[in-house]
Formats: structure tokens, C-alpha cells, sequence
């Protein structure tokens, strides 16, 4: 199953296909009810400085 843009709909907790990369340019602004395994990655890259995550 797909969506309108191609994405997967399937019901999984890997990555939330509803984000779009400006949501991750501030993870800690996510929901904790959206966030999936992707989404507290860049959450956690995010808060320990990591410099391999950067929101240009």
C-alpha cells in the first residue's frame, strides 16, 4: 500500500513517512507519538552534537 506520494503506508515503527525533512531539522520539536526509530536517531544526533547530522 502506498500513498499519494509513492511512500509505503504499512504499519510499522522504523520511520514516520509523514515527517518531511523540515520537521527533522528540529527533532525535539516532534511529537513523542510520532516519533519511530529514524525520527529519535536524529532526535538523539541532534542532542549529543553529532556532527554528521546537520539541518542546512
Amino acid at each position: 500500500m502506498e500513498d499519494a506520494g509513492g511512500q509505503p503506508k504499512t504499519d510499522q515503527d522504523l520511520v514516520n513517512y509523514d515527517l518531511t525533512a523540515d520537521d527533522l531539522a528540529d527533532a525535539a520539536a516532534i511529537t513523542d507519538d510520532q516519533l519511530c526509530v529514524a525520527e529519535a536517531f536524529v532526535r538523539f544526533a541532534q542532542q549529543q552534537g553529532f556532527d554528521f547530522w546537520r539541518a542546512e
